[in-house]
């Protein structure tokens, strides 16, 4: 099987630094060799503060995968607050990102990756996004790759013969979903977590999550400028379209 490996690491101030090297399936971008604890937290269990929305099954999945896999991070950053500061280190296999930032934030964005590329039902769409990872997107480069991801998964199905829509009320549909996730996740953490390191770095990402299904056809204009210009050619032409 062919990996794909992203490297973290993380430093605090006066905290022992945190690395990480997680190991993706090449083609499925799950997440593989996560290496959990011999035993696993109370708060990991699937029953305890389980979605709403989740279709697992204890017998089928006795831990919540996402949560299976966080544990190391979440052991890492229990007693870090949110609001400190940090240098991060993620190194992909074509680039080096560095960055000084907020826990709060480093975290959002390794927390994505991780519960995206877990077996939970509600984030399989997210992996695409995960093998082309990009930490501390802002909202505006987040509503790039989401509805440019959805549009172009809506693409290839329509080459499948697949009978879906070409718009994204579907994107809309998967982030309401994704609320309720980080909702449930969020109670998870508070059994977890001495600081609220780990917790308000879920906060971000599910504040993101709420903005994107509500207000995704506003949200255009922050980057449809962007177009003006390839869209002049198509009214003046010079640009012919299909």
């Amino acid at each position: 099987m062919d990996t794909i490996t992203i490297a973290w690491e993380i430093t605090v101030p006066g905290q022992a630094d945190e690395r990480f090297a997680f190991r993706f399936d090449a083609r499925t971008m799950q997440l593989v060799d996560p290496q959990p604890p011999d035993e696993l937290p109370v708060w990991t269990q699937l029953e305890h503060q389980q979605c709403s929305n989740c279709p697992l099954k204890p017998a089928d999945a006795p831990q919540c995968p996402p949560a299976a896999n966080l544990v190391t991070v979440i052991e890492g950053f229990k007693r870090v607050y949110s609001y400190e500061t940090c240098k991060v280190r993620v190194e992909t296999e074509n680039r080096v990102i560095s960055a000084e930032t907020t826990v709060e934030s480093a975290l959002a964005s390794l927390i994505g990756l991780v519960m995206a590329t877990s077996d939970c039902p509600h984030l399989t769409f997210f992996r695409p996004m995960a093998r082309f990872h990009l930490p501390f997107a802002d909202p505006e480069e987040t509503l790039f790759r989401a509805t440019g991801s959805y549009l172009l998964a809506c693409y290839i199905a329509r080459l499948r013969e697949l009978d879906v829509g070409f718009n994204l009320e579907g994107l809309a549909a998967i982030y309401e979903e994704v609320q309720t996730v980080n909702r449930a996740f969020a109670d998870r953490l508070r059994f977890a977590a001495e600081g609220d390191g780990t917790l308000n770095g879920l906060v971000a990402l599910d504040l993101l999550a709420q903005t994107l299904p509500m207000s995704i056809e506003a949200l255009l204009p922050d980057i449809d400028y962007l177009f003006e210009p390839f869209l002049e050619q198509v009214r003046a032409g010079t640009v012919k379209l299909p």
